[in-house]
């Protein structure tokens, strides 16, 4: 038996961050000018956070090696723009679940420090994103005409200042712009025979792989505490479990978090409105969060009497979901007067399992078994003292005054740091 690795230098193609809107509402994302693509391709993640919709349907794309790949997908159009704002243009684009998994954006501001020849390019700020989220094709082929060309000495970087800013392509670092690549050849002469070997492989699955003392995780400090001051709140209260929240050392006191959710309920109704079809359903899910119990309408009593947090709220639109295409999320990372819910709470332990581990039962045993429980977090009572710490506002109308509401159990979206 006998296996190989090559690895090429490491290099980086024409990718430049730029502004997408839609609306009134602008995100900055990360994109990849492609001369070998006839179409252009937005993540559905980026889609979802505009808040764009269009009429579904089956699309099939071809690579050059003759792959094809068939997925669910959405045209839709969306105003990009340079950082300067000095090229804007309304483009076309069919939603994908991911632009490209594999290419990382190259930051040339920093990069730049290597080559000498890149010194006075002013390289645009990259998105805070770390994917590329947007693939431009030569459908726009105007965005990828060069205005300027800055270019090296044989196997260095070339910048090109677009319509859309600098871009540079080539080796990322002098030791990248080596022409030799490195390679390994291992080579293993198995005598066993055909039964052996699948003993001895077996053998290692069940073995060798796995983790020392059944996966158990080395905790810090905080997240143990966190652990022990959640395992000591849970209780069984008739067919549902209670449990409470880990502060760290105490609830949020008197703040401003109640003005902070009213302009932004401001904000998410502005949005509704303009989505019909969203705000129907954002309104039917809340009637139905109160009509399960998840939620309470707060007594106008009751509203004042004691300390409490407000979350603010917004949609998700995720239209390549086959289940859930809008999602409330209540931000528990909002912040009033410097602070937000989630200062005040302990983080926890990861508590999801390793993926290494969940692969190596894929290959011990011959089936496996998937369920999903719905709406898990909100079958799980919130402790009573606790549940004042998480209040939201709501209206049908918006010419009335918003009404306080209250979790009665758990809600995932505000508490993404300890579930």
């Amino acid at each position: 038996m006998s296996a190989s690795n090559v690895s090429a230098a490491p290099g980086s193609l024409r990718t430049v961050p730029v502004l997408l809107s839609n609306n009134e509402r602008t995100i900055r994302v990360n994109a990849f000018l492609d001369d070998g693509t006839t179409q252009t391709l937005i993540s559905a993640s980026a889609a979802g956070a505009l808040g764009l919709r269009g009429e579904t349907k089956k699309i099939t794309m071809s690579t050059l090696n003759g792959h094809q790949e068939t997925f669910q997908s959405m045209p839709v159009t969306v105003t990009l723009s340079d950082l300067t704002n000095k090229t804007s243009v309304d483009i076309c684009a069919n939603t994908v679940p991911a632009v490209s998994r594999s290419l990382t954006p190259v930051d040339w501001e920093i990069v730049k420090k290597s080559w000498p020849h890149l010194e006075n390019v002013q390289f645009p700020k990259l998105s805070d994103w770390s994917t590329v989220d947007l693939l431009i094709g030569i459908d726009n082929s105007s965005l990828h005409v060069s205005l300027e060309e800055v270019i090296g000495g044989p196997g260095e970087p070339s910048a090109r200042r677009t319509p859309l800013g600098w871009t540079c392509v080539g080796p990322i670092s002098q030791t990248a712009g080596d022409s030799r690549v490195s390679a390994s050849v291992h080579h293993c002469l198995m005598t066993q025979s055909d039964a052996d070997l699948t003993q001895l492989v077996r053998k290692f699955w069940e073995v060798d792989s796995q983790p020392a003392a059944d996966g158990a995780a080395l905790l810090i400090p905080d997240e143990r505490h966190a652990q022990e001051t959640v395992a000591k709140s849970i209780k069984h209260i008739g067919s549902q479990y209670s449990v409470g929240i880990p502060w760290k050392d105490h609830p949020p006191g008197a703040n401003a978090s109640y003005h902070t959710a009213l302009k932004r309920l401001a904000n998410t109704e502005q949005r509704l409105r303009r989505d019909a079809a969203v705000g129907e359903v954002y309104a039917a899910t809340i009637a139905e969060h109160i009509s399960q119990g998840y939620v309470r309408r707060v007594d106008t009593a009751d509203v004042n009497n004691g300390n409490s947090w407000y979350l603010p709220h917004f949609p998700i639109v995720k239209p390549d979901k086959t289940t859930t295409k809008v999602r409330i999320v209540f931000d528990a990372a909002a912040k009033s007067n410097g602070k937000s819910l989630n200062d005040f709470i302990l983080p926890g332990p990861k508590l999801q399992q390793d993926l290494v581990n969940v692969l190596v039962r894929f290959r011990r045993e011959p089936i496996a078994l998937v369920c999903d429980i719905a709406q898990m977090y909100l079958r799980i009572s919130l402790n009573p003292d606790d549940r004042r710490y998480h209040r939201f506002l709501w209206r049908t109308d918006p010419s009335k005054p918003p009404e306080v509401y209250e979790f009665c159990t758990w809600c995932s979206e505000s508490m993404p740091r300890h579930s």
